[in-house]
């Protein structure tokens, strides 16, 4: 029989003891919630972050169906919301599409009358990657141990403008490469 606590400081008082049962109760009763890291309301929805469940990596040196690396997708990154699932052992996984910055620049910067470019920069096409994203939350007390978000690159489609030619993040109208 488990006894509220003041009825538990009562009957010790009284009896010289505390009951076995009441002293597991007090053993195993959830600590109580660390306060959360941070909150935000928006309209009447409250989200609230109390702890980071996960983290992952995604390779440097990782390429896209064309052999550009496929990382440096930075902010623009969207989740395809109609493909999240959770599965029976309570990990998730859905669909990213993330589009990455506009190449590398490999040999410094040089100063034009009207333009700084940046030489060696390659006219990259854009594109957009398509990812899914495995992720396994870590809900224990103790340090995270290796790895809940796992990247699997699937596809991606490479931007051309309404004539067909592959769009570009270079200034192909000043400086032809």
């Amino acid at each position: 029989m488990l006894l509220p606590y003041s009825v538990v400081s009562l009957a010790s008082l009284l009896c010289g003891r505390v009951l076995a049962d009441d002293v597991v109760a007090a053993r195993d009763a959830p600590a109580p919630a660390p306060p959360p890291v941070a909150q935000v309301t928006i309209g009447s929805d409250t989200y609230t972050y109390a702890s980071l469940v996960g983290h992952g990596f995604w390779s440097a040196s990782a390429q896209d169906f064309v052999g550009d690396t496929a990382g440096g997708w930075g902010s623009a990154i969207a989740a395809d919301v109609s493909t999240w699932r959770m599965n029976s052992d309570g990990s998730y996984n859905g669909v990213f599409y993330t589009l990455p910055d506009r190449g590398w620049n490999t040999q410094g910067i040089a100063s034009a009358p009207v333009l700084l470019m940046v030489i060696g920069t390659i006219d990259f096409q854009a594109r957009v990657h398509k990812y899914i994203l495995h992720f396994r939350p870590y809900y224990d007390a103790g340090p995270v141990g290796g790895v809940q978000l796992i990247w699997q690159y699937v596809d991606s489609l490479l931007l051309s403008d309404y004539r067909g030619v592959p769009t570009t993040g270079y200034f192909v109208h000043c400086c032809p490469i």
